[in-house]
């Protein structure tokens, strides 16, 4: 297959905050071939027009080993995935190629499900906060703390309206708990607004997965239709890298409550679902997200903040050296923190 790119290109940098770099070190490794050469893979995928079974049974084996990060290696074919594949563990996942031949998977899917859906935990606690937390403050006092633990995620909110174009009030941000004492919650980084009893500030809590996918192709169900590629959800540290899409009309990568992802060396193609159509879209909160190197054509979107947002604003979002070509090229729907461009060119 050629991916070359062509025609006239526009590189955009925006310079934002902060990256913070780390993988977790690998365990386990599986093997998922649709063939039994060179040799018989751990997991067999026969089925041709639905392997999500065999995909789907892959992820679960690496999940159900305490062993950390997992990786599963899918072999060089095609993959055809009818049915929504859930990762809700640690877990890396890479297409090896045979040097002709690519790791391509067909998201069959027509509607809003992801072909590839990662998730940490929806809400391990929604709490109230009871006392106030100021602007700089690193520490944050919750009605509960059962269940939660250092690197968990914490989306604060409260019910002010931020911005006169905001439709939801309730909005904030996301933070990482660096460690717990009785009812009190350490954060690794201080807040960036204030979060009173007054304004009704609550924390939802989320346990979040790491999950880390490279040299993948990804075909979806049409340029138009409802469908995403890959959507992380309540990841951190993560990865998605060296990988193609094409035809994922909602969307190609989104990240839903994500804290430090890279988003890098990817072409995207062909996004263009009216009201969506988007590249890549770190929404609801999500923070410290590097967008870099890749390569976005004929999107309706190329790069947008805060699509689907509720209950949180982006911040610390980097987006550097893309190439951009016939798309809106970055938008940010809702009033972002942190987000700043400086240089760069849209044709």
């Amino acid at each position: 297959m050629n991916k070359g790119k062509c025609g006239r290109c526009v590189s955009v940098l925006v310079v934002l905050g902060f990256f913070l770099c780390g993988q977790a070190a690998s365990a386990a490794s599986y093997v998922v071939d649709d063939d039994s050469l060179p040799a018989v893979p751990d997991f067999l995928c026969t089925e041709y027009t639905d392997d999500s079974a065999c995909l789907q049974a892959a992820i679960d084996a690496a999940a159900a080993s305490a062993d950390g990060e997992d990786i599963i290696n899918i072999r060089e074919g095609d993959y055809w995935l009818p049915r929504q594949v859930v990762g809700r563990a640690d877990i890396a996942l890479s297409g090896i190629n045979d040097g002709e031949n690519e790791v391509n998977i067909h998201v069959a899917l027509s509607n809003s499900n992801p072909g590839l859906y990662f998730t940490g935990s929806l809400a391990l606690t929604h709490t109230a906060l009871t006392a106030d937390a100021a602007t700089g403050a690193t520490v944050i006092t919750l009605a509960s703390t059962a269940g939660v633990a250092a690197g968990d995620l914490v989306r604060l909110y409260n019910n002010v309206i931020w911005s006169e174009d905001d439709s939801a009030p309730n909005t904030g941000e996301l933070y990482v708990v660096a460690s717990v004492d009785g009812l009190n919650l350490n954060l690794t980084s201080p807040l960036i607004r204030d979060y009173t009893t007054a304004q009704m500030s609550k924390a939802f809590i989320h346990h979040p997965v790491e999950v880390d996918i490279d040299n993948l192709n990804i075909y979806g169900a049409g340029t138009a239709v409802e469908v995403r590629g890959i959507t992380l959800e309540f990841c951190s540290n993560s990865s998605i890298t060296n990988s193609y899409f094409r035809a994922n009309g909602m969307a190609a990568i989104y990240l839903l409550t994500c804290y430090n992802v890279e988003i890098a060396n990817n072409q995207i193609f062909d996004s263009n679902m009216v009201g969506y159509g988007y590249g890549v879209a770190p929404c609801n909160a999500s923070s410290t997200i590097n967008i870099h190197h890749n390569y976005i054509r004929n999107c309706r979107h190329g790069i947008t903040s805060g699509a689907a947002s509720s209950y949180g604003l982006n911040r610390d979002i980097v987006i550097a050296n893309n190439e951009l070509h016939r798309d809106n090229g970055i938008s940010v729907n809702r009033a972002e923190f942190y987000y700043y461009q400086s240089g760069g060119e849209l044709k």
